[in-house]
């Protein structure tokens, strides 16, 4: 994935320097539908680089695994539904000398969420929490 990354994401931004802000449905009309499928590369950003993703049904656990390779430093607020309340989970990391502190908090959360946490070099955890979250890693 890291590999493939820039590649990945350069129809994209060729599309965004254009000036599209929905995906298109083709590269010579440039038109879009707005299908569904166009918001491929938010869903794609916010569960595979910022790494939250639901690991039960109804978002009742969440998996974190963060891609802190891509980026020296992140911010992202990822929304899902959880028990009929909108949620944010914030994700956050910054890089130097080679460590990497990652972030992650939540709104509107009022029960403990159980979170399976894999960060690079580090086996899985699972922690139970509805507050802010701090680990440390090793940038790979």
């Amino acid at each position: 994935y890291e590999d493939l990354f820039a590649e990945f994401w350069g129809p994209w931004r060729h599309q965004l320097s254009l000036g599209l802000t929905t995906w298109e449905e083709d590269d010579v009309s440039h038109r879009s539908d707005c299908h569904a499928w166009g918001s491929a590369p938010i869903y794609e950003f916010l569960a595979e680089v910022a790494g939250i993703r639901p690991a039960m049904p109804g978002w009742e656990e969440l998996e974190f695994v963060p891609r802190v390779s891509l980026f020296p430093s992140l911010d992202a607020t990822v929304p899902f539904l959880r028990r009929g309340k909108m949620t944010l989970a914030k994700v956050s990391w910054h890089s130097s000398n080679g460590e990497t502190t990652v972030a992650l908090r939540f709104e509107g959360v009022v029960e403990p969420v159980s979170v399976h946490v894999k960060l690079p070099g580090q086996p899985t955890m699972v922690t139970n929490s509805s507050e802010k979250m701090s680990f440390s890693c090793t940038r790979v």
